[in-house]
């Protein structure tokens, strides 16, 4: 059996006597400790924990010995998958291992320029077992990423800007391209990782009724009624090009370079997904969700019709939570410009619109994600804890080293899976119609 192998064997049973002496520990904080029974336990536990501990760092040091000379070999395993605590248990934060994982490790041994080893390899051992518990189908042949590591915008090392300024010798910190920020994480949405399989969520749609009867009067049957929300994983692809010149020659971080551009365009592509209309195999957003408040501006917003938005979904009973306006830069820039009444009692849109701005007493942001449609610019106020993002397994690298073979050009695809679903429609409300003139 190989080192690595037997290295996550020793891991497993050291992580499963920490579980086992946690348990002793909320005991003893209950005051449920029994000496004379959990005495001997805890020290059985203490013995197979130390033993275990000497085992992994005898292993780990001669897993470092081999990788130094062979390299690491890709195993695949049945083990239970990664989790935040497995990294906890190997000494390593979960900060390390994201500073430590290389995203250009990776694609080159996924374009054949090397063996996976060190921690991509381990790495991808880790995330074929999450994919595997998730239900995950339709992968292979790319290096996997497990979630916790987590465009088209080529990088070529001719073109000074798409990659060439990165081959000098002195150079200063690369100047990021400008992305929308990120919407769904800043608002509260409810990120739901390490899901397995389908999944369906049993939903009460109707409340039962009380009813007033006479005294010996026979009660009136007032059953509630349920529905379900289902999610299922959906794959979300990102795509971008490297040339072999600039994965050899660059001198700054294209590692962080490469991964930024992957993950903004993959979470840039979940906002689109959340808030705007979607058809084929997206996930279905909030405007497609059945059940929804909408508001009908048809022009410059007002004051009346800002308050409306509130008032739709608090008549619905889903005034609570995560509350919060998200609209257009240009939409914000009229509202801040617009007294709230008559008597000049402030502005609609106080403050700034990066996340620290308020209407109506609320938080308020902007994106250019938000959907705009022939002058028309969409507006949101809801409940975002209500919107669930889930995601099935880590991610895979996959690399095209052939068809720009000539160009010496390497074309990278991020697979991820994805779905998304709202509670209850009328957590949110929505304006289509909102001009910013």
């Amino acid at each position: 059996m190989q080192t690595a192998q037997l290295l996550k064997e020793a891991r497993e049973r050291r992580a499963a006597a920490l579980e086992q002496l946690k348990a002793f520990g909320e005991k003893i904080q209950n005051r449920t400790f029994a000496e004379a029974t959990d005495g001997p336990a805890m020290d059985a536990k203490q013995a197979e924990l130390a033993q275990a501990e000497a085992e992994v760092q005898r292993l780990e040091t001669l897993l470092d010995v081999e990788s130094r000379s062979t390299g690491w070999q890709t195993t695949t395993t049945t083990a239970a998958p990664v989790n935040v605590a497995y990294v906890g248990q190997t000494g390593d934060s979960v900060e390390t291992v994201r500073k430590n994982y290389r995203f250009m490790d990776a694609i080159r041994a996924a374009a054949g320029q090397g063996r996976a080893t060190g921690l991509v390899s381990e790495m991808h051992q880790e995330a074929e077992k999450e994919m595997r518990a998730a239900g995950v189908s339709g992968y292979g042949g790319g290096i996997l990423v497990p979630a916790m590591i987590q465009e088209q915008r080529d990088m070529t090392a001719g073109t000074t800007t798409a990659g060439g300024y990165t081959i000098q010798t002195d150079i200063g910190t690369l100047i990021p391209f400008l992305d929308p920020q990120g919407v769904l994480t800043r608002l509260g949405a409810t990120f739901l990782n390490g899901l397995s399989g389908n999944i369906d969520w049993p939903r009460n749609d109707a409340a039962a009724a009380a009813v007033w009867e006479a005294e010996q009067g026979a009660a009136d049957e007032t059953s509630p009624t349920f529905d379900r929300i289902q999610m299922s994983p959906k794959r979300l692809a990102a795509f971008t090009e490297i040339s072999m010149q600039v994965m050899r020659q660059s001198t700054i971080s294209m590692e962080n370079f490469v991964r930024g551009r992957l993950l903004n365009a993959r979470d840039n592509a979940l906002d689109v997904a959340a808030i705007s209309p979607q058809s084929g195999s997206a996930p279905t957003g909030i405007i497609g969700t059945s059940g929804v408040n909408t508001v009908s501006i048809a022009g410059s917003p007002t004051w009346a019709k800002i308050v409306q938005f509130e008032t739709e979904i608090s008549a619905d009973n889903a005034a609570f939570g995560n509350l919060a306006y998200l609209t257009t830069p240009q939409i914000a820039g009229v509202l801040k410009q617009v007294k709230r009444d008559v008597a000049g009692n402030g502005f609609i849109w106080e403050g700034g619109n990066t996340g620290n701005g308020s209407i109506n007493g609320y938080r308020a942001l902007t994106s250019t994600l938000v959907p705009t449609s022939a002058g028309s610019h969409y507006m949101f106020f809801g409940n975002w804890s209500k919107l669930l993002v889930g995601q099935w397994g880590g991610m895979e690298i996959t690399t095209d080293p052939y068809t720009r073979l000539k160009e010496a050009t390497i074309q990278v695809v991020l697979n991820t899976w994805h779905d998304m679903a709202v509670e209850h429609g009328a957590a949110f409300c929505y304006s289509s119609s909102v001009h910013p003139s």
